[in-house]
This record gives C-alpha cells, structure tokens and sequence, in this order.
C-alpha cells in the first residue's frame, strides 16, 4: 500500500484492522503484542492500525494512546489511530497534549477516532461525569481540540471546559491536526461529524442502512459547507462458514455481553472471498475506509485478513 492517504494504487478503498481485547483469552491482552502486531499489520499491507478504549470494561482495555506510542515505534508508514476514544471522559486539554505528543512520535501518523460510549455509563459514573452530558462534552471538547491545535491562544466559555487565553505549547506533526474520525450510527454522530470530521465511521449498519446515513451525513456536512467522507468499522472471522460464525458469535456475546442475532446480519465472516464481497457492497455504497475488528490474542488473525485485503484491489 502506498503511504500516502489515498490508499494501494488501484484501490479506491483504504483497509484497516482495530486489534481489541480478546473476551475469550483467559490471560488478558498481552500488551508487549502490539508493537508486533502493528508490525505484522504495517507488513501485509493494512493502512491502519486502531485501538480502542474503556475504563471500567469487563473486558480489560488498556490506555489508547498508550499503546499508539508503542506501536509508533514499531512502525514506519501504517496510519495509527483510536478507534474510538471515549472524548468526553477526557479533558481536551489532556487530549490535545497526549494525541500532539503520539503524532510527534509517529512522524505525523496518528487518526482521532472519537466516540461518546454511552452503551457502557459505568465508565462516566466512575469519574463523576453524568453520561447525559456525554453529546455536549464531545461537542465542546472537539472544537476546543481543533482551536488548541491551530497554535493560537483558546478562549473557551463552556460549561463544561471553561478556557482563558490557554496555549499549547507542544503541537502536533499534521497541520492544522489530525484527522478526526466521528464513530457512531446515530444523527447525533452525524451531526458531529460534519461539524467538525475529516470522516464518519459507522458500526453494527448493513449496506443499506450505511448507504442512508452516508446520504444523511453529506446533507449535514454541505449544510456546514464541509466535505465529510465515511467508513465502515466491523467485526471479522474468516473461515469456513459454519466455524467462522460460531467463533465471532461466542467473541461478541462475551465481549458486549447480548445476543449474536443483535450483530450477525451487520458482522462479517466466512471465507476471504465471502468477506470481500460483504465488503464491496458498503464500498458500492460509498465507503471510502474499511475498519475490521479483530481480537489482538493471536496474530493469526491479521494472517486471515490478508486474503481479505488483497480481493478488494479491483473494488471501486
């Protein structure tokens, strides 16, 4: 793949993986993997590498950004990013800070892929933040973000992030900043996205849903006279069929704790050629990144996706 954002020459569409923790693995995410598995990843041709993020999961999640250090060292061209950071259980201060120092370190690689998570509110009742203020605290702190890294002097008024003349003085290696990411399926992730995204990600959507919402999102985004393009993040299994499914079905009912039939007409699995024809319909739908979930406990995982990647060479 080339490293430039626009993906493989001949592809119209740029592929990534985001290694999570393995609900089934009964040690835990290893965390010294992940600079080999961002390794490994940069190696069969993956454009991105994410990681995503929780406090209080009864899945272990390690620190996002943490960990984007340590796969920044490991790496030289795969894009790294969150996928999603829980904004609003985070200053922007902090967050503009942290995510400027991670792009530094990349030499100018890292995606903030943002979200609210209010699927999980144990996460904002453990710091005292009340999860219905989730939406107007990722509005504010995304603009605020935005106005840090511009390199001039923010005035804020809040409510929630109140600032005074405040400047940061370590900026990030992308200017004006890096790209931000909105995840999520509902019009408030729309809204947000074409405020202030380089990009929509949207989960758990059959092709048809993702193909109204992209529509949704382009009329919000000209409305802010933005351009906002969209991507895909699903989960993953390759193999024969019957197999496939039964491992991603136990993975997800361990990891969000409900039903598969929630998630199976929305995840992908079956062989290479299956996944990459389940794939195509959302770029046929205007997809213009693809995201696939896997669990970071082996890297045989990535080793299946790679088949996956290469039959989407002749897509769009």
């Amino acid at each position: 793949m080339s490293e430039s954002a626009a993906g493989r020459p001949g592809r119209g569409v740029r592929v990534g993986v985001s290694l999570v923790p393995d609900p089934l693995d009964p040690l835990g995410m290893d965390l010294t993997c992940l600079p080999g598995l961002a390794r490994r990843a940069e190696a069969l041709g993956f454009d991105r590498v994410a990681v995503s993020d929780h406090l209080l999961f009864h899945v272990p999640t390690p620190e996002p950004l943490v960990c984007l250090a340590a796969m920044a060292e490991a790496t030289t061209r795969v894009r790294l990013a969150t996928a999603v950071l829980l904004l609003p259980l985070r200053h922007p201060l902090q967050v503009a800070q942290a995510v400027a120092s991670v792009d530094q370190l990349s030499a100018g690689r890292v995606e903030l892929g943002v979200g609210v998570g209010g699927e999980w509110p144990a996460d904002y009742h453990a710091l005292g933040v009340d999860p219905r203020r989730r939406g107007r605290r990722a509005d504010e702190a995304l603009a605020i973000l935005r106005a840090l890294w511009a390199g001039g002097p923010v005035d804020a008024p809040g409510p929630e992030f109140p600032l005074a003349g405040v400047l940061l003085p370590l900026l990030p290696k992308q200017r004006p900043g890096p790209p931000i990411v909105v995840g999520g399926r509902s019009e408030a992730a729309l809204r947000r996205a074409a405020r202030f995204g380089e990009r929509w990600d949207g989960i758990f959507l059959s092709p048809p849903q993702f193909a109204a919402r992209r529509a949704r999102l382009e009329e919000l985004a000209s409305a802010e006279g933005r351009v906002v393009s969209s991507g895909l993040v699903a989960w993953a299994a390759v193999g024969e069929p019957a197999a496939a499914r039964q491992a991603l079905a136990a993975r997800l009912q361990a990891f969000y704790r409900l039903p598969f039939e929630r998630f199976e007409r929305s995840s992908l699995f079956g062989p290479p050629e299956a996944l990459a024809e389940q794939l195509a319909a959302f770029v046929e739908a205007g997809a213009t990144d693809l995201t696939l979930i896997v669990p970071a406990s082996d890297p045989r995982h990535l080793e299946a996706l790679a088949p996956v990647v290469e039959a989407l060479d002749p897509v769009a």
